[in-house]
C-alpha cells in the first residue's frame, strides 16, 4: 500500500489530473516494488519494479476470462466515477496489465507510446489531448491483439 499510494502522490507532483488507467495503472505497477538485496549502494536501495505479482496475474487471467474487461478505447478514456464503478477490480487489474504490457513487454513503441503519455500530460495536456496525440494514430484493433497476446503470456 505505501508504494502504491506514494506513487499517487509522486505521479501528482508532475500531472496533477492523471487519467484514472495511468494513475491507477502506475500505482499497482509500482506496489509490486521490490528491493534488489543483491546491489549494494551506499546511496539507496535499488528497486526491482517490474516483477509480475502472481496474485495479480492470477486476477488479470480470471477478470479478462469472465470478460470484465472493456476495449483499451473505453479504458483510457475513463472517468473517475466509471473506473471507480461496479467493475472497479477489474479495471484496477486492466489499467495494471496495460501498463506492465507497455513497459514491459520488450516492444520499444509501447514503452515510447507510454513516455509520451506521460509528457503530454506533464506539460499540460488533458486526457483527451494525450490520448489524441499518442493513441490517435494508432490501430486500436492491432494494440488489443497485441495486448490480449501480452496478458494470455502472463
Amino acid at each position: 500500500s505505501l508504494y502504491h499510494e506514494g506513487m499517487h502522490q509522486f505521479l501528482m507532483f508532475y500531472v496533477p489530473s492523471p487519467p484514472m488507467w495511468f494513475n491507477e495503472g502506475l500505482a499497482k505497477y509500482f506496489e509490486t516494488a521490490r528491493p534488489m538485496s543483491y546491489i549494494q549502494s551506499a546511496d539507496a536501495p535499488r528497486y526491482s519494479v517490474s516483477r509480475k505479482d502472481p496474485d495479480m496475474v492470477r486476477y488479470v487471467k480470471s477478470a479478462k476470462g469472465a470478460g470484465q474487461f472493456c476495449s483499451l478505447e473505453r479504458l483510457i478514456n475513463m472517468d473517475r466515477p466509471e473506473f471507480y464503478g461496479p467493475n472497479i477490480g477489474p479495471n484496477y487489474a486492466q489499467a495494471w496489465a496495460f501498463t506492465h504490457f507497455m513497459l514491459e513487454s520488450g516492444d520499444a513503441r509501447l514503452k515510447k507510446w507510454w513516455i509520451d503519455y506521460f509528457l503530454a500530460l506533464r506539460d499540460g495536456a488533458t486526457r483527451d489531448e494525450a490520448n489524441k496525440q499518442v493513441f490517435g494514430k494508432v490501430n486500436m484493433d492491432v494494440l488489443e491483439g497485441m495486448f490480449e497476446k501480452y496478458v494470455n503470456s502472463l
